[in-house]
């Protein structure tokens, strides 16, 4: 389950905003952390895409170890997206939070999901 917020809400163009993203993760499962260290591995990636939307930062939970060998995130993550609105723009533009991520469990990955929600 994903699930987002937006401060402040009624964003206008020219200001900061931070869009979190909690992803509530299925006990049993677990999803890989943002940076893997197997190349076989999807990270999870999450993106906010708009006209205007100038990304300032992107911050990812800390991840707890798999196996010792592989970071991933289970339970739940908090992913924070810093961005501001270009003030050229009249009003806010739609935007869209990008999600990424591969689903495992403690005997197999499973097929990469993308998740795409209008903010």
């Amino acid at each position: 389950r994903v699930e987002w917020s937006l401060v402040p809400q009624d964003m206008l163009p020219g200001e900061k905003g931070e869009l979190s993203c909690l992803l509530v993760i299925r006990n049993g499962y677990h999803i890989n952390a943002a940076e893997v260290s197997n190349p076989q591995l999807i990270p999870t990636q999450c993106d906010l895409q708009g006209e205007g939307v100038i990304i300032e930062a992107v911050h990812y939970p800390r991840p707890s170890k798999f196996a010792a060998q592989s970071d991933i995130y289970e339970g739940e993550a908090e992913i924070r997206i810093r961005f501001s609105l270009s003030p050229e723009l009249a009003l806010r533009p739609p935007m869209k939070l990008m999600l990424r991520y591969q689903p495992c469990d403690a005997h197999q990955c499973y097929p990469v999901r993308d998740i795409v929600l209008s903010v």
